[in-house]
């Protein structure tokens, strides 16, 4: 199959409040439990990382923009420090008390993907987005 760039867009539906679902990746002992943790001072520019409970840099990039509880975009980079993709999560509070979070992820990368790369990705988010909803719900 030809290799094209585009987009992954993925949402999901979560039973808890943006300050909730926000605080699965921003604070470090709810972030262990999706087996890692990010390593950022969460202010633009920023590098940002992700590091396993083993301690290893899995992950490398830059944070491009943030507004508490609504949105966090980042860089991912590889070793020589090019951007390979662009990630953002928007955080949208729903219900009549705020009481679900519609969470959407996207993807932006910088290179071609075949077929089965890309559907490799989507099953990635996939399985990141279910468990980002199972720790943020067991927070209630």
């Amino acid at each position: 199959m030809e290799a094209a760039k585009r987009s992954i867009r993925k949402s999901i539906s979560i039973l808890a409040s943006s300050a909730q679902v926000w605080n699965v990746f921003t604070e470090p002992s709810i972030t262990r439990k999706l087996g890692g943790e990010y390593v950022c001072d969460w202010k633009p520019g920023s590098s940002l990382s992700w590091k396993s409970l083993k301690g290893q840099m899995l992950t490398q990039g830059k944070l491009i923009e943030i507004v508490p509880k609504k949105l966090i975009k980042h860089s991912l980079q590889d070793e020589s420090n090019n951007i390979i993709s662009v990630i953002s999560y928007a955080f949208k509070e729903t219900g009549a008390n705020s009481e679900y979070t519609i969470l959407e992820a996207r993807e932006d990368p910088t290179h071609e993907m075949t077929d089965e790369e890309f559907k490799d990705v989507e099953r990635g988010w996939d399985q990141a987005l279910k468990l980002v909803k199972e720790t943020a719900e067991r927070l209630n």
